[in-house]
């Protein structure tokens, strides 16, 4: 495990280790990781065998893979985040499905009447026009 509270230029590699970058925690480069726990700065990819955690005060300018992916309220993504499946290398496909409940039936009722499947005429006009 690398506790890591600094600023690096340099590469971080520990394939089946833990990172956690801290708060004022710096890193320009790319990371590969068994676990990363970040909550400060990266500028750079970053390869987790396992997992990725951006807690709230994370900001991350650079690519993602890895085989799970958490973000707390606040965190900041700026790239791609790869799901990577655990036995191969392979891409997940990305399925941008949303489910929840809701727990007052009459909005259960609304939410169900909602045509998935149609595109919204105003979203697609405002993002034609973005």
């Amino acid at each position: 495990m690398l506790h890591f509270d600094g600023y690096s230029l340099g590469n971080v590699l520990s394939p089946s280790g833990t990172l956690v970058l801290t708060r004022r925690g710096r890193i320009e480069a790319d990371i590969d990781v068994g676990t990363a726990i970040i909550c400060g700065t990266v500028t750079g990819n970053i390869t987790a065998s396992e997992r990725v955690v951006l807690e709230s005060d994370a900001r991350v300018k650079g690519q993602i893979f890895t085989r799970a992916l958490s973000m707390r309220l606040g965190a900041i993504l700026d790239g791609d985040c790869v799901l990577v499946g655990a036995e191969s290398d392979a891409y997940l496909p990305y399925d941008n499905t949303i489910e929840f409940q809701a727990e007052d039936p009459a909005v259960a009722e609304d939410l169900s009447l909602l045509q998935a499947d149609e595109p919204d005429e105003e979203l697609e006009e405002f993002l034609l026009s973005a």
